[in-house]
C-alpha cells in the first residue's frame, strides 16, 4: 500500500494495480504487440525513485508497470 498523491489519483475514484517488474520495457512493447492503446511510454519518476508506464486493461482498470531504480524519499 502507498498514499496517494495528487498527480496520480485514479478518477473517477478507484483503485490502480501496480505491477512490479525487473523488465518494464518488455512488457511496454509486449503489451503493444497485443494492441493495447498505451498513452505514453515508459519514463523515469525521480520523485518516486522508478521506471513505469501506464496502460489501461479491458474492463477500465488503470494499471502501473513499474520497476524501482533508486531509492525514493518518504513523503
Amino acid at each position: 500500500m502507498c498514499r496517494a498523491f495528487a498527480d496520480r489519483v485514479v478518477e473517477p475514484k478507484g483503485g490502480m494495480i501496480s505491477i512490479v517488474t525487473d523488465d518494464v520495457d518488455a512488457w511496454y512493447l509486449r503489451l503493444l504487440d497485443n494492441g493495447l492503446q498505451i498513452d505514453k511510454p515508459p519514463e523515469q519518476i525521480e520523485r518516486f525513485g522508478i521506471y513505469s508506464f501506464f496502460v489501461k486493461d479491458p474492463n477500465g482498470y488503470l494499471l502501473e508497470f513499474q520497476q524501482f531504480v533508486a531509492d525514493s524519499a518518504s513523503e
